[in-house]
């Protein structure tokens, strides 16, 4: 067998070998379907609060889906609401159900006194709103 022949016996074999390579690694490597099971996201609201210069009540009701990049920008104290009272017919609007999470973290954002956190709670509740403190706060 001349030198020419076992090139071309050696270069289809090696063409053929890299073909099944890649049949094989193409089968391997495909996606798969992975279930996965949502618990825990919840469609809903923030609410974040800060006290003002003026020692008032400020706040914020956020979409959860927006929460993120709402408190990665430093100007979000400059348009809000100050008042439990606006608070509460800010919630009114809210229909039933509506999950609404409490919340003080980042740090620039801090409960009210503990009487104004259980006056919003009960008249959220009274409103049939899924209220949560977060994290819950202990007496």
């Amino acid at each position: 067998m001349r030198h020419r022949d076992r090139l071309s016996i050696y270069a289809l074999v090696a063409l053929i070998s890299f073909g099944i390579g890649v049949l094989i690694g193409n089968e391997i490597g495909k996606a798969r379907e992975l279930a996965v099971k949502v618990t825990d996201v919840r469609e809903g609201y923030s609410l974040l609060t800060w006290e003002s210069s003026d020692h008032d009540l400020c706040f914020v009701l956020v979409p959860k889906n927006k929460f993120d990049s709402f408190i990665a920008n430093w100007f979000v104290k400059w348009n809000h609401n100050c008042g439990a009272i606006r608070l509460m017919e800010e919630l009114s609007t809210l229909p039933p159900g509506t999950y609404v999470e409490w919340n003080d973290d980042p740090p620039r954002f801090v409960y009210p006194r503990d009487e104004v956190v259980t006056r919003l709670s009960e008249y959220a509740h009274s409103r049939g709103i899924d209220w949560h403190v977060n994290p819950v706060i202990v007496d």
